[in-house]
């Protein structure tokens, strides 16, 4: 790796092509998530549970901080999608306005398929009557997809009304809480 945020592939003759090259390249990619892992105990290939709290400002400003690193960094090794879920349920409930806009939800689903970590962003973000089109997403990730779901004290109860097979996939969800400091509690 010769610069950040660009990899280079460097040229080598087959005969020094040997395992040295293929080890640095799997180095460089496993760093991302390795680093998280090491500061905030957290393993992002496992499902996560992020608790925050929209009355202490800073520990919302460090959980955003934390999503768009995730997005950012572990997005270059890994498909990250974050789903915002009043944009989604906005854009699934026009799907049928025009092509256009069923374009966009068909590609939001696509990716939501593809992704190999999905943040939900936020369990807060929808209403009671909403709750199954804002969930519908979550069921149809892939069964080898991490699920980061993002969640405030005022809706922590609606990780219990989870679809069963949801609540079966995060049953031993890691949990990570944002103090006032920032800092994992």
């Amino acid at each position: 790796m010769i610069g950040e945020p660009y990899l280079y592939d460097v040229r080598v003759c087959p005969m020094c092509h040997a395992e040295g090259i293929k080890t640095v390249a799997t180095k460089a990619v496993n760093d991302f998530l390795g680093e998280f892992k090491a500061k905030k105990g957290i393993d992002l290939t496992e499902n996560v549970i992020v608790k925050y709290d929209f009355a202490d400002e800073l520990s919302v400003v460090s959980c955003d901080n934390m999503v768009k690193w995730i997005v950012t960094n572990v997005g270059r090794q890994k498909k990250v999608k974050r789903l915002k879920v009043r944009k989604y349920i906005h854009i699934s409930e026009n799907r049928f306005s025009s092509d256009e806009a069923r374009e966009k939800y068909l590609k939001i689903l696509h990716d939501i398929e593809e992704a190999e970590i999905l943040i939900f962003d936020s369990l807060a973000d929808f209403t009671a009557n909403q709750a199954e089109k804002a969930l519908t997403p979550l069921l149809s990730a892939s069964d080898n997809c991490s699920i980061i779901i993002l969640t405030i004290p005022e809706s922590d109860e609606r990780l219990e009304q989870l679809p069963a097979r949801l609540k079966f996939k995060l049953n031993n969800a890691q949990v990570m809480n944002f103090s006032s400091t920032g800092h994992q509690r």
